[in-house]
């Protein structure tokens, strides 16, 4: 961190996975009084420069917990690779790949979760992300515990992110 910058560069000594990483972020985040939401993206997604905005107000309802942004392939454009996670009546969850198909919360990959639903989970479960999740279905618990405290999620199609999908998981090593 130079001073002037925003950005503030974390490394740790381990590998935290997506939910331990994330929660540093986020707790870092929420340090800054100034600070009315929290922007989760992958970190091998591009967004278009018109997204943050269109999330932004989306997320302005109170009772709105989080923004999903359409998440499109980054090889190919034109090709969903999710507009957020679905629920089968079989308690099954999928990546939703086809609009209109029933959504149920945003996929973490790329979602503005507002400070107000942030901090309501830090006090009421004691933490954000599940850290029991390493990495994947921590959106999904986080998508149920909104919903059962009453917060709602919502789709944003304008917001657009180009995901190249899992790179972090290719370049672990394999056991």
């Amino acid at each position: 961190y130079d001073g002037d910058s925003k950005i503030t560069v974390v490394r740790n000594e381990k590998n935290l996975g997506f939910t331990g990483g994330m929660n540093q972020g986020v707790e870092l985040a929420l340090a800054d009084p100034e600070v009315g939401s929290v922007f989760l993206l992958n970190n091998d997604a591009i967004v278009e420069p018109t997204a943050l905005m269109v999330l932004v107000n989306a997320v302005a309802d109170k009772w709105v917990a989080g923004v999903g942004a359409q998440i499109m392939k980054y090889d190919d454009r034109a090709r969903p690779d999710t507009f957020g996670i679905l629920m089968t009546t079989a308690g099954l969850s999928f990546n939703i790949t086809h609009e209109g198909q029933k959504f149920f919360c945003p996929s973490g990959g790329a979602v503005l979760y507002s400070r107000r639903f942030v901090e309501y989970l830090l006090r009421t479960d004691g933490y954000f992300f599940d850290p029991d999740f390493f990495a994947y279905a921590e959106d999904l618990d986080v998508g149920f515990r909104g919903l059962w405290y009453h917060f709602r999620f919502l789709q944003a199609p304008a917001a657009l992110v180009y995901h190249k999908g899992s790179v972090s998981a290719k370049l672990q090593p394999s056991h």
